[in-house]
């Protein structure tokens, strides 16, 4: 899971990777702008492999943005 839990936000957004066998096999995302919910249709149709699910974990939202 990942995303802004600050309810200061001015718009909070948050999501969630599916991980089998070393590989996003899903992905959602609520209140991403139009380019994050593309990045993350994007990286779901990919299915890139995950090197670690603690560096999945920090890198959040820019993992879909990055690939």
């Amino acid at each position: 899971m990942f995303g802004d839990n600050d309810p200061e936000s001015p718009k909070p957004k948050f999501g969630s990777y599916w991980i089998k066998e070393r590989k996003v096999v899903g992905a959602f995302l609520e209140g991403g702008s139009p380019e994050e919910n593309n990045a993350i249709a994007k990286l779901a149709r990919a299915q890139p492999s995950v090197e670690s699910l603690e560096v999945l974990s920090k890198e959040g939202l820019s993992f879909a943005t990055n690939i």
